[in-house]
């Protein structure tokens, strides 16, 4: 698995695992990062990988936030300013998902692949297990990707693109962001999310 230096996928203590088991979301099981402490589902091991050499092209834009700050509302809202000005495009009936993918997606549905919905989507992609990448991949140009995960999970080129397109998006909505500014919100949102939570 390719991870920062320093950074490791280990099993839960038993403590946490009792924890665990209050959750039911957790359908492939969930294993801590050290040193961060992040707990992240366990079939992260399973595509690491893929997601770390996912290639992002020049175009694309990463909504990347921590859960509960917004992310969804702002993908649609960002889709919706590259793809949709007029409102007329004929592609926002599609889900979001399917418009502007979440790059852990398949991270996400581990386990859920014979359940409902989700087994005719995979089956229209292919059989192969990475179906969220595939739809990624082939997502129409210019691409919006969703994410909450840190950037030492995504490749390289993620974080040589992220930020200059924040850029691009702040002068968009005719909003002056300098780097400090950017960091200012990156510091704010954990706060955001203990006190909405």
């Amino acid at each position: 698995m390719s991870l920062l230096p320093g950074l490791k996928i280990e099993s839960l203590t038993p403590r946490q695992s009792e924890i665990d088991k209050l959750f039911k979301g957790h359908l492939s099981g969930v294993s801590t990062i050290q040193p961060e402490g992040w707990f992240l589902p366990t079939s992260l091991k399973k595509f690491a990988k893929e997601l770390k050499e996912f290639e992002f092209e020049e175009n694309d834009v990463i909504v990347m936030t921590m859960p509960k700050a917004g992310t969804t509302w702002t993908q649609e809202a960002v889709w919706t300013m590259r793809k949709n000005p007029d409102l007329d495009n004929q592609a926002s009936i599609a889900p979001l998902h399917v418009r502007s993918p979440i790059l852990e997606a398949d991270i996400l549905a581990e386990g859920l692949d014979h359940k409902g919905r989700f087994a005719s989507l995979s089956n229209q992609q292919s059989n192969e297990p990475s179906t969220f990448f595939q739809i990624a991949r082939a997502s129409e140009r210019p691409r919006i990707f969703k994410t909450h995960l840190s950037f030492c999970f995504l490749s390289d080129t993620a974080l040589s693109k992220a930020k200059a397109e924040f850029m691009k998006l702040s002068k968009f909505l005719g909003v002056d962001l300098n780097e400090e500014q950017i960091d200012k919100v990156g510091r704010d949102i954990p706060n955001h999310e203990y006190h909405s939570s």
